[in-house]
Protein backbone atom coordinates (compact mmCIF):
# COMPACT_ATOMS: atom_id res chain seq x y z
CA UNK A 1 0.00 0.00 0.00
CA UNK A 2 2.90 2.36 0.71
CA UNK A 3 4.24 2.00 -2.82
CA UNK A 4 0.89 3.21 -4.20
CA UNK A 5 1.42 6.54 -2.48
CA UNK A 6 5.06 6.76 -3.59
CA UNK A 7 4.08 5.99 -7.18
CA UNK A 8 1.97 9.13 -7.26
CA UNK A 9 4.86 11.45 -6.53
CA UNK A 10 5.83 12.69 -9.98
CA UNK A 11 7.97 15.49 -8.58
CA UNK A 12 9.64 15.80 -5.22
CA UNK A 13 7.69 19.03 -4.59
CA UNK A 14 4.16 17.80 -5.40
CA UNK A 15 1.69 16.78 -2.71
CA UNK A 16 -0.30 13.72 -3.71
CA UNK A 17 -3.52 12.12 -2.61
CA UNK A 18 -3.31 8.35 -2.07
CA UNK A 19 -5.06 6.27 -4.70
CA UNK A 20 -6.48 2.80 -4.43
CA UNK A 21 -4.15 0.00 -5.49
CA UNK A 22 -5.15 -1.19 -8.95
CA UNK A 23 -5.30 -4.76 -10.31
CA UNK A 24 -2.02 -4.61 -12.22
CA UNK A 25 0.08 -2.55 -9.77
CA UNK A 26 3.47 -4.07 -8.97
CA UNK A 27 6.80 -2.61 -7.81
CA UNK A 28 10.39 -3.85 -7.79
CA UNK A 29 13.12 -2.00 -5.89
CA UNK A 30 16.89 -2.51 -5.92
CA UNK A 31 19.47 -1.02 -3.55
CA UNK A 32 22.35 0.30 -5.66
CA UNK A 33 25.45 2.51 -5.50
CA UNK A 34 24.83 4.70 -8.56
CA UNK A 35 25.65 8.28 -7.51
CA UNK A 36 28.91 7.26 -5.86
CA UNK A 37 30.83 4.17 -4.77
CA UNK A 38 29.37 4.19 -1.24
CA UNK A 39 25.96 5.64 -2.12
CA UNK A 40 22.75 4.21 -0.72
CA UNK A 41 20.60 4.76 -3.84
CA UNK A 42 17.44 2.98 -5.01
CA UNK A 43 16.35 1.89 -8.49
CA UNK A 44 12.59 1.36 -8.78
CA UNK A 45 10.50 -0.10 -11.61
CA UNK A 46 6.74 -0.28 -11.33
CA UNK A 47 3.60 -1.13 -13.25
CA UNK A 48 0.58 1.08 -12.58
CA UNK A 49 -2.89 0.36 -13.88
CA UNK A 50 -6.20 -1.44 -13.64
CA UNK A 51 -5.94 -3.14 -17.06
CA UNK A 52 -2.51 -4.80 -17.52
CA UNK A 53 -2.59 -4.37 -21.30
CA UNK A 54 -3.01 -0.60 -20.89
CA UNK A 55 -0.89 -0.06 -17.76
CA UNK A 56 2.01 2.36 -17.42
CA UNK A 57 5.56 1.26 -16.62
CA UNK A 58 7.57 3.80 -14.61
CA UNK A 59 11.28 3.83 -13.79
CA UNK A 60 12.84 5.90 -11.01
CA UNK A 61 16.30 6.24 -9.52
CA UNK A 62 16.57 7.96 -6.14
CA UNK A 63 19.81 9.03 -4.49
CA UNK A 64 20.51 8.24 -0.83
CA UNK A 65 18.62 11.35 0.32
CA UNK A 66 15.48 10.34 -1.59
CA UNK A 67 15.98 12.90 -4.38
CA UNK A 68 14.89 11.59 -7.77
CA UNK A 69 17.83 11.60 -10.22
CA UNK A 70 16.00 9.78 -13.02
CA UNK A 71 12.44 9.25 -14.19
CA UNK A 72 11.41 7.40 -17.31
CA UNK A 73 8.18 5.81 -18.43
CA UNK A 74 6.67 3.62 -21.07
CA UNK A 75 3.45 1.73 -21.56
CA UNK A 76 2.84 -2.00 -21.45
CA UNK A 77 1.17 -1.68 -24.85
CA UNK A 78 4.39 -0.25 -26.37
CA UNK A 79 6.73 -2.67 -24.58
CA UNK A 80 4.62 -5.64 -25.64
CA UNK A 81 4.05 -4.42 -29.23
CA UNK A 82 6.58 -6.84 -30.70
CA UNK A 83 5.39 -9.81 -28.60
CA UNK A 84 1.78 -10.13 -29.70
CA UNK A 85 -0.96 -10.98 -27.24
CA UNK A 86 -1.47 -8.61 -24.29
CA UNK A 87 0.44 -9.85 -21.24
CA UNK A 88 -1.04 -11.30 -18.10
CA UNK A 89 -0.19 -9.78 -14.75
CA UNK A 90 2.15 -12.74 -14.05
CA UNK A 91 4.05 -12.07 -17.30
CA UNK A 92 4.41 -8.40 -16.36
CA UNK A 93 5.64 -9.26 -12.88
CA UNK A 94 8.31 -11.56 -14.41
CA UNK A 95 9.30 -8.80 -16.87
CA UNK A 96 9.56 -6.20 -14.13
CA UNK A 97 11.46 -8.53 -11.81
CA UNK A 98 13.98 -9.75 -14.41
CA UNK A 99 14.28 -7.33 -17.33
CA UNK A 100 12.71 -3.90 -16.83
CA UNK A 101 15.63 -2.34 -14.94
CA UNK A 102 19.02 -3.99 -14.71
CA UNK A 103 21.29 -2.62 -12.03
CA UNK A 104 24.19 -4.89 -12.99
CA UNK A 105 24.07 -4.79 -16.80
CA UNK A 106 26.67 -5.58 -19.41
CA UNK A 107 28.46 -3.28 -19.98
CA UNK A 108 28.49 -2.57 -16.26
CA UNK A 109 30.53 0.67 -16.42
CA UNK A 110 30.56 3.66 -18.75
CA UNK A 111 34.20 2.95 -19.56
CA UNK A 112 33.05 -0.37 -21.12
CA UNK A 113 30.99 1.42 -23.79
CA UNK A 114 32.42 1.73 -27.31
CA UNK A 115 35.05 4.46 -27.74
CA UNK A 116 33.56 5.72 -31.00
CA UNK A 117 29.83 4.95 -31.24
CA UNK A 118 28.39 5.16 -34.73
CA UNK A 119 25.61 7.64 -33.99
CA UNK A 120 22.21 6.12 -34.57
CA UNK A 121 23.18 3.31 -36.93
CA UNK A 122 21.24 0.19 -36.03
CA UNK A 123 23.47 -2.85 -36.15
CA UNK A 124 26.62 -1.42 -34.58
CA UNK A 125 25.57 -2.49 -31.08
CA UNK A 126 25.25 0.99 -29.53
CA UNK A 127 23.30 4.06 -30.60
CA UNK A 128 24.41 7.34 -29.01
CA UNK A 129 21.73 9.43 -27.25
CA UNK A 130 23.88 11.88 -25.26
CA UNK A 131 25.88 14.72 -26.74
CA UNK A 132 29.49 13.84 -27.59
CA UNK A 133 31.05 15.82 -24.71
CA UNK A 134 28.83 14.12 -22.11
CA UNK A 135 29.57 10.73 -23.65
CA UNK A 136 33.35 11.33 -23.51
CA UNK A 137 33.06 12.50 -19.87
CA UNK A 138 31.00 9.39 -19.00
CA UNK A 139 33.59 7.06 -20.53
CA UNK A 140 36.44 8.88 -18.73
CA UNK A 141 34.52 8.78 -15.42
CA UNK A 142 33.80 5.08 -15.88
CA UNK A 143 30.92 5.15 -13.40
CA UNK A 144 28.31 2.40 -13.14
CA UNK A 145 25.51 2.02 -15.67
CA UNK A 146 21.89 1.03 -15.21
CA UNK A 147 19.94 -0.52 -18.08
CA UNK A 148 16.28 0.45 -18.45
CA UNK A 149 13.83 -1.12 -20.90
CA UNK A 150 11.93 1.93 -22.17
CA UNK A 151 11.76 0.39 -25.65
CA UNK A 152 10.63 -3.17 -26.45
CA UNK A 153 13.83 -4.08 -28.28
CA UNK A 154 16.64 -1.75 -27.21
CA UNK A 155 17.86 -1.16 -23.63
CA UNK A 156 18.68 2.41 -22.55
CA UNK A 157 21.98 2.91 -20.70
CA UNK A 158 21.91 5.42 -17.82
CA UNK A 159 24.96 7.05 -16.22
CA UNK A 160 24.99 9.45 -13.24
CA UNK A 161 26.44 12.86 -14.15
CA UNK A 162 28.00 14.58 -11.11
CA UNK A 163 27.88 17.96 -12.91
CA UNK A 164 24.11 17.98 -13.37
CA UNK A 165 23.16 15.75 -10.43
CA UNK A 166 20.96 13.69 -12.76
CA UNK A 167 21.11 10.38 -14.58
CA UNK A 168 21.80 10.79 -18.31
CA UNK A 169 20.63 8.57 -21.16
CA UNK A 170 23.97 7.81 -22.84
CA UNK A 171 22.51 5.63 -25.57
CA UNK A 172 20.71 2.46 -26.42
CA UNK A 173 21.72 -0.97 -27.52
CA UNK A 174 20.76 -1.36 -31.18
CA UNK A 175 21.40 -4.77 -32.57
Amino acid sequence: MLFALAALLISDDIQATPRAVQACDYRVEHAIAFTGPDANDRAVAEIIGEDCALAAVAYHVFDGTGRRVFFGASTVEFLWSSVGDPPTRDQLVRFLSRNAMQVEPTPARASDLPEHPQGHEVGDGFCLSADTVTYIRARADGGPLITVMEDPEYPTYLWYDDLTGQAVRLGTGCY
